[in-house]
């Protein structure tokens, strides 16, 4: 259960990571086809992702076995997630009063 709490912690931070800089309204824009570089995009995710988690597994099991660091990884983790929301609010206001 300790573990799932932390992905979802790392899901919610990865979502709203996916959110910077995205101020429309999902599914009103028309798709261009060609605009975007899925295979590039995936692969790089694929990498960063290894990259990440063979770098923050050890971090996790440390964490796991005492309470103390358990709590301050979450504690860290939601304080990272409401920080990114706060922000993508923030901009997302000050990006529609201007037009």
């Amino acid at each position: 259960m300790e573990h799932l709490a932390v992905l979802a912690l790392l899901g919610w931070i990865f979502a709203e990571i996916s959110l910077v800089g995205f101020y429309k309204v999902p599914f009103t824009c028309s798709y261009l086809p060609g605009k975007t570089n899925i295979q590039f995009a995936f692969w790089g995710f694929v990498v960063v992702l290894i990259v990440l988690a063979v770098s923050f597994a050890p971090l996790e099991m440390d964490a796991l076995g005492s309470p103390f660091r358990y709590a301050s990884l979450c504690v860290g983790l939601i304080a990272a997630a409401l920080g990114l929301w706060a922000f993508n609010r923030h901009r997302c206001k000050i990006r529609n009063s201007i037009f």
